[in-house]
């Protein structure tokens, strides 16, 4: 089974959903994109948070190289199930009209402090337990 795990500039929420899924699943894999990557600005293209790769390095997970990449239809079709963290009005057309999207309500840590970052971290991997649990 494909999971993608989704927000809006995948340099945070969804990366870390989607390392923890790896890690823990034996059978299934997941990869991760943004509803608008592309287009957000003061940072380098792709570059993920420092509070994000310090949070999932302090849980033994190496994301640093890792770099965003923006959501297309044909990520969404190649899914099995889709998670969304990314905050409802980002969502295209096609993200929305998609039966295998699910919700997950999870804050944004744009501009957040580095213990906003871990506390995020600890719930994205709760959800991502109880995720791996259901489908295996």
């Amino acid at each position: 089974m494909k999971v993608l795990f989704v927000c809006v500039a995948n340099v945070g929420r969804s990366q870390m959903a989607e390392a923890f899924f790896n890690g823990m699943s034996k059978k299934n894999t997941a990869s991760s994109a943004g509803t608008k990557a592309e287009r957000l600005a003061g940072r380098s293209v792709g570059d993920l948070s420092d509070k994000v790769t310090g949070c999932m390095a302090e849980a033994g997970y190496d994301v640093s190289k890792n770099r965003s990449k923006t959501l297309t239809p044909k990520m969404v079709e190649g899914a099995d199930i889709v998670v969304s963290m990314a905050e409802k009005e980002t969502w295209p057309g096609y993200l929305k009209k998609s039966r295998k999207v699910r919700f997950w309500e999870v804050e944004d840590g744009k501009d957040m402090p580095y213990e906003f970052h871990c506390r995020m971290r600890d719930k994205i991997k709760g959800k991502v337990e109880e995720l791996v649990k259901e489908i295996g």
